[in-house]
């Protein structure tokens, strides 16, 4: 089976420019998914569909498939969407379906296919035959002849004439009913087409409303992760001015307490140097 691999609106795009049908195959990873496949992958299956068919496989989890089911709901999976020339389904398959299933069901959409695109063309080939009208050739038509008749014959063979001029005449007005058929087959085509173009348009609208909103949203968490990423650094910055801060403060309180410890130490030693110098001068009188 040749599936096309590119995305949905390529997809649309080359099946408007054959004009084939657009097929979408909705597949999960489950047993009925499986089957299905192996259906579409039946050799017979496969050229009927490449005859005919553009078809795409979608997972079902996939943001492509949520996009298409925004436009085609997707109530079962696996599901089989063939799509026509204005847009509208066909035919919808829901469920795993056997390859001889699928080839009756490619038989009645090829047929509501070429109704849809070939309906103009049927009227045009009904209407054609009346375009062949004696009037319509630029060489004269030799007039046929006319044996010798009686009085009787001869009165009558003016009124033949004039029947046989009227019913030309008649002919060649049938022509311009071919112009309605021609205008319905354009209107059709064109409304056709309008149809085909407005579907690609607004699948394309909701893959760009997609990426917007995914950018947005990456953008988003790309915010929200740089303020998070400041805090942090400013909450490690803080934490470290704190400890630098304590740490002074420790130092500064040790020093201080050294400098007591120290200017203690000295007022000890004066006062016992003031003690002896006291006894020195009791015991030795001047």
């Amino acid at each position: 089976m040749l599936w096309f691999e590119g995305s949905i609106p390529d997809a649309i795009n080359l099946a408007k420019q054959r004009g084939s049908v657009f097929v979408v195959v909705i597949t999960d990873q489950d047993d009925q998914s499986a089957q299905l496949i192996s259906s579409w992958e039946d050799d017979t299956v496969s050229e009927e569909a490449e005859n005919c068919c553009v078809a795409i496989q979608v997972d079902a989890k996939s943001e492509p498939c949520v996009q298409f089911s925004q436009i085609y709901p997707v109530v079962c999976v696996p599901s089989s969407f063939f799509i026509g020339e204005n847009g509208i389904p066909l035919e919808v398959i829901a469920g795993s379906v056997s390859a001889e299933e699928l080839l009756k069901r490619f038989s009645r959409v090829k047929q509501m296919h070429a109704q849809q695109i070939g309906g103009g063309a049927v009227l045009l080939e009904a209407s054609g035959p009346v375009e062949a009208s004696p009037l319509d050739g630029t060489a004269p038509v030799p007039a046929p002849a006319m044996p010798v008749r009686s009085d009787t014959e001869s009165a009558a063979v003016p009124q033949t004439a004039k029947a046989s001029l009227s019913n030309t005449v008649a002919d060649s007005s049938l022509p311009a009913t071919v112009t309605p058929a021609e205008n319905a087959s354009s209107d059709h085509a064109a409304e056709s087409e309008g149809n085909l173009e407005a579907t690609v348009e607004r699948l394309t609208k909701k893959l760009e409303e997609r990426r917007g909103q995914k950018k947005k949203g990456e953008e988003e968490k790309a915010i929200k992760a740089e303020v998070e990423r400041r805090k942090m650094g400013k909450d490690v910055l803080d934490l470290k001015k704190k400890q630098e801060g304590d740490r002074t403060k420790r130092l500064l309180d040790e020093r201080n307490k050294e400098k007591a410890e120290e200017k203690a130490a000295r007022d000890r030693v004066k006062q016992q140097i003031a003690l002896v110098s006291s006894s020195v001068s009791h015991v030795c009188p001047t």
